[in-house]
């Protein structure tokens, strides 16, 4: 079995939804155990709310987030986030807060991240598996 992966929320959502847009990673995916970060949690029961959801939804939601369980921030995960920010200003780049906090936990855990957004290529040191259009891996 190949290393887990951590999820960003735009694939998570993908593959929650059972999306054409999956299909992109599945070989990626395959053979692969799922992680999301605190912060895609916080980003889909957000858009669930948002959406005004089912019980039913919502329920499937949280047997998602179940089953492949959710990584919580823990001082390793803030002590990256810090460090990753000032790597990244040095280069004049930033990401918004829900992506750095996701790219955060990829890297303290030292697992790939999965995402479907090319704002991650510029995180030193994160192994990045993104399909979107014009991406670089």
């Amino acid at each position: 079995m190949k290393s887990p992966v951590v999820l960003d929320t735009n694939v998570a959502s993908f593959v929650f939804g059972k999306k054409p847009e999956a299909a992109l990673y599945r070989d990626d995916l395959a053979d692969r155990r799922i992680v999301l970060s605190f912060m895609t949690m916080a980003e889909m029961l957000f858009g669930a709310d948002n959406a005004n959801w089912s019980k039913k939804k919502r329920a499937d939601l949280q047997a998602f987030f179940d089953k492949h369980g959710v990584l919580y921030a823990d001082e390793d995960i803030v002590v990256t986030w810090a460090k990753m920010q000032k790597d990244l200003r040095t280069v004049g780049k930033t990401l918004d807060d829900p992506d750095s906090w996701i790219a955060a936990t990829a890297l303290a855990t030292d697992l790939p991240l999965v995402a479907h957004d090319t704002a991650f290529r510029f995180v030193p040191g994160l192994e990045l598996i993104c399909r979107a259009p014009g991406a670089m891996g």
